[in-house]
């Protein structure tokens, strides 16, 4: 989510954005990389897109959608391989990195935004839910944070 500068915000645990591509169809050996990307001004695809230009690694988008099922369907297909944050890859993609050609991504911030005016009871229970639940360690080295409080 974008939030307006000066916005209070929670990151609640840091996660490991990574590439993925399914191993039968060896998607990141094409020139140019075909990638399956978010929308438009998406933080995903934006960090997935300057990295690739960072690295001078040719790409081209086949599949652009609002969807995390969408682009996850184009990598399941075989057609692209996709950046994602590493607590969504499903079984059946592997994981990706500079081995296979391509370039490192950065860590996500998992985080809440709040709504303008006083947290509703719902979203201050919400809030409470998440905060536990994803400021658990894991054994993939996520890192939780504290932030705000409704």
């Amino acid at each position: 989510m974008t939030r307006q500068p000066h916005q209070p915000f929670a990151v609640l645990r840091r996660e490991r954005f990574v590439w993925a591509a399914t191993p039968e169809h060896g998607a990141w050996l094409r020139e140019p990389l075909p990638v399956a990307l978010f929308v438009p001004g998406d933080i995903a695809r934006r960090h997935a897109v300057e990295a690739l230009q960072r690295a001078e690694r040719d790409y081209r988008v086949v599949c652009s959608s609002a969807s995390l099922l969408g682009v996850i369907a184009a990598a399941q297909a075989g057609l692209a391989v996709v950046g994602l944050v590493e607590a969504s890859v499903p079984p059946g993609l592997m994981r990706l990195s500079e081995p296979e050609g391509l370039p490192p991504l950065p860590m996500f911030d998992l985080s809440l935004v709040p709504g303008p005016g006083e947290p509703s009871r719902l979203a201050a229970r919400l809030h409470g839910f998440l905060l536990r639940e994803l400021s658990r360690e894991d054994a993939e080295g996520g890192q939780a944070m504290q932030g705000f409080q409704p």
